[in-house]
């Protein structure tokens, strides 16, 4: 897409801004019926962004798609990278096993909708911003903004005295559960180091090094073991990379086993017992692996199962059939970073940073939560633009 501006406005960098508003927005969720802190409270203003946030979101990315189509009226389908269409088509299954079993048409209808407003902005419009380094800099700041900028708020949260987000010692921000935030607060922890290490501007680097400490303080008021070791998985592998020498990474993979046995001995199963269930993890896995090692050929959808493991989880939601479309977008995620394929790598070291510290992020939190089968957040987004990336 070449550059042109609207009332004096580049649309390249209008694009830019409203993903960054997007990454703001897609976390906000309000508690549920059946929401486990009792006494939580927010601010009437970000209630009403939990409540209202995912229709803003719909909205934004209609606009995207309005301000490309506006200059652009060839449409090429080969554009799409085959991990972003495999990773569609795996929505889209999960979304018509639930219309088999609830025959809900409409909730269907939006799903479908929600899922092509994805695929097409962020494998078709936002892949257009990335032809040249300075602009793919541009579009990852911005993203970056959008999410520190979420994670400012909810520090704000945690440390004022106008809510109350904090049960039973565990930190439920404005996603309104602590694995969903401590995974938010890793994904800015590793995004921020990434972007920092060779970054030439201060002012820049400041703000990045502002992103690492919040976000791993979220990680560490969630009290959220997999967002913390999913977290110093991301990270390690970023230092990894930057350092040359073989004796330093050797230390490196010393010191992530070691911090991670500290984690889990740190933060007892017990002590982040903030439901009274026990250890909910063991049981849900169980009955997942029950589910899932039966090989379903369609499966049981996204309502009838725990989200405690993404693998498992889209084995058992969705059979043989649907699975194999969505392990073959991770698959080609990791084939496109071992082949440094796609336009990040044109970024230089920091896209590789970003590429391979979000993915190893992501990888490692889905043995533990369900995220990547979400249809909005933070992390699941990342995962629709690493699967963008692509010839």
């Amino acid at each position: 897409m070449k550059d042109y501006n609207i009332l004096g406005i580049n649309v390249r960098g209008l694009i830019a801004v409203l993903i960054g508003f997007i990454f703001f927005l897609i976390s906000f969720r309000a508690p549920g019926i059946n929401h486990t802190a009792l006494d939580y409270s927010v601010p009437p203003m970000v209630a009403a962004v939990q409540n209202y946030s995912l229709v803003v979101v719909v909205l934004l990315l209609a606009l995207i798609i309005t301000l490309f189509v506006a200059k652009n009226k060839k449409f090429v389908p080969r554009y799409f990278s085959s991990a972003i269409l495999n990773f569609f088509i795996f929505q889209e299954i999960l979304a018509f096993t639930d219309l088999y079993y609830d025959g809900d048409i409409v909730q269907f209808l939006v799903a479908t909708i929600f899922n092509l407003f994805l695929l097409f902005s962020f494998g078709y419009v936002v892949k257009d911003l990335y032809s040249e380094p300075e602009r793919l800099h541009h579009f990852f700041h911005m993203m970056f903004i959008g999410i520190f900028g979420f994670i400012v708020v909810n520090v704000i949260l945690y440390v004022g005295d106008f809510a109350n987000v904090v049960w039973k010692g565990r930190f439920f921000g404005a996603t309104s559960q602590p694995n969903f935030i401590g995974m938010c607060g890793g994904s800015c922890a590793v995004f921020a180091l990434a972007l920092m290490l060779n970054a030439a501007d201060k002012t820049r680097r400041t703000l990045y090094i502002a992103g690492l400490i919040l976000g791993l303080l979220v990680c560490f008021w969630s009290g959220s073991r997999s967002s913390l070791i999913s977290c110093l998985a991301g990270i390690s592998l970023i230092v990894f990379l930057a350092v040359r020498k073989g004796r330093h990474r050797f230390v490196i993979v010393a010191i992530m086993i070691f911090l991670s046995a500290l984690i889990f001995t740190f933060f007892d199963a017990s002590s982040l017992d903030y439901t009274d269930r026990g250890n909910t993890r063991e049981n849900t896995w169980k009955e997942l692996a029950d589910v899932a090692f039966q090989l379903p050929i369609v499966g049981v959808g996204s309502k009838q199962i725990a989200t405690t493991n993404s693998y498992l989880y889209s084995i058992a939601a969705t059979g043989l059939i649907g699975s194999f479309f969505f392990f073959r977008s991770l698959l080609k995620v990791i084939q496109r970073f071992r082949r440094g394929e796609g336009s990040i790598f044109r970024f230089g070291q920091t896209g590789k940073f970003i590429f391979a510290g979000l993915a190893c992020f992501l990888f490692c939190g889905a043995v533990f939560e369900g995220f990547l089968l979400d249809s909005a957040s933070i992390p699941v987004f990342i995962f629709w633009v690493l699967a963008s990336f692509g010839r």
